[in-house]
Parts: C-alpha cells; sequence; structure tokens
C-alpha cells in the first residue's frame, strides 16, 4: 500500500521501475518509462517539484544590453 506522505519523486521511480519489469528489462526506455509514470501520477499541487509549467517566451534568458 503506497503511504499518501511519499515523495513524488519516489512514487514515479517505483512506478517507472514496474514499467521496465512490464517490458521483460528492457534496456533504452527509461526516459519513456519515468515520463509515462508522471503522466500516471495524479494532479499535484502547483508547488510540487514534478509540476510541469510551460516556460514563458524569453523566461530565463538575461535581458539584451546595448553596449
Amino acid at each position: 500500500m503506497k503511504n499518501p506522505n511519499d515523495d513524488p519523486q519516489d512514487i514515479i521511480a517505483r512506478r517507472a521501475y514496474e514499467l521496465f519489469e512490464e517490458r521483460g528489462r528492457e534496456d533504452g526506455h527509461d526516459l519513456d518509462d519515468w515520463l509515462q509514470a508522471e503522466d500516471e501520477l495524479p494532479a499535484q499541487p502547483a508547488s510540487s517539484a514534478t509540476a510541469r509549467r510551460p516556460q514563458k517566451q524569453n523566461e530565463g534568458v538575461a535581458p539584451h544590453r546595448a553596449a
């Protein structure tokens, strides 16, 4: 039984490993398994470490300064 207080990344990691085992432990699909496990995770609050949000245009880019 899963503890509802588990860290979301731990839950994702366990599910990704389950997907790996279901495939017969075939290597080379780790990212696919991780992303699928994230998609299967119930919605988390926006403050969650696994929350995805679209990046705004130019976000994280230093403003251009004229010389």
